[in-house]
């Protein structure tokens, strides 16, 4: 689990328990708001809203002077210089709070990737993978006979209570099907992964094989359009740029 990864279980038992009655599209849209809402009250709270809106005032009066000059290029130096001098201030004041508030998206993003993007395949239907470097070979151990049998690239996804053990072509155990969670793609483990964590796991360092990604089914959360029209990235990002803004003019934030 990486540092962005630590709240995950609060999420997944809020999106389990307290929302499991709603439909996904209705959760995730749920996301949306909480997120744009979260993200809105920490940059009220942290920014200086009087100094921004005083700020703010200058500039458009300066904006506006700058508008309505009509001498040489000697008098109008000052007036740009002033404008865009107040412009750096207002975004000087803004920026520090507009990182605050978006670290709790940047949360919820890291969760709802493993949690909305893919699923798990039905058991028995037949899944794609590629291995990088592409030369690699790998095996699997079906759990039941406990024969070694060499792998296509394709596997037929065990059922409930089934196991496949795959391993590369020395022999080093790679992982265990199916995986822990709907991420397909397992790596080796590296040093961004104490920030953002891969939930299916990592490959072990001895194995040379660096990569093995499934070809997990995506969701959609449309009835309508093109399959990235339904996908949880667009789904979320309208809903939560519709809801800030919509909390942003309702309660006149600077």
């Amino acid at each position: 689990m990486g540092l962005l990864d630590f709240p995950a279980p609060l999420f997944s038992w809020v999106d389990a328990v307290l929302m499991g009655p709603l439909p996904p599209l209705m959760r995730l849209c749920f996301w949306g708001v909480f997120g744009g809402g979260l993200s809105m009250l920490i940059y009220q709270v942290l920014s200086p809203q009087d100094r921004l809106a005083q700020v703010k005032k200058q500039a458009a009066r300066a904006l506006k002077t700058l508008a309505g000059y009509d001498g040489d290029f000697e008098g109008l130096w000052p007036l740009l210089k002033n404008s865009i001098g107040l412009s750096l201030k207002q975004i000087g004041l803004a920026l520090g709070p507009t990182i605050a508030a978006s670290l709790p998206v940047l949360f919820i993003l890291v969760w709802m990737s493993n949690t909305y993007d893919g699923a798990q395949p039905q058991p028995g239907e037949q899944i794609q993978f590629s291995v990088a470097p592409d030369t690699q070979a790998i095996w699997l151990t079906l759990a039941q006979s406990s024969t070694k049998v060499a792998a296509l690239r394709q596997i037929s996804w065990p059922g409930l209570g089934e196991k496949i053990q795959l391993y590369d072509a020395r022999g080093v155990a790679l992982a265990t099907l199916p995986l822990p969670s709907a991420v397909p793609v397992l790596h080796k483990r590296f040093w961004w992964n104490a920030i953002i964590g891969n939930s299916s796991g990592y490959l072990p360092a001895e194995s040379d094989v660096e990569q093995i990604k499934f070809a997990l089914p995506v969701k959609t959360y449309l009835d309508f359009g093109p399959n990235w029209l339904g996908s949880w990235e667009v789904v979320f990002f309208a809903v939560l740029i519709f809801s800030s803004l919509a909390i942003k003019f309702i309660f006149r934030i600077h």
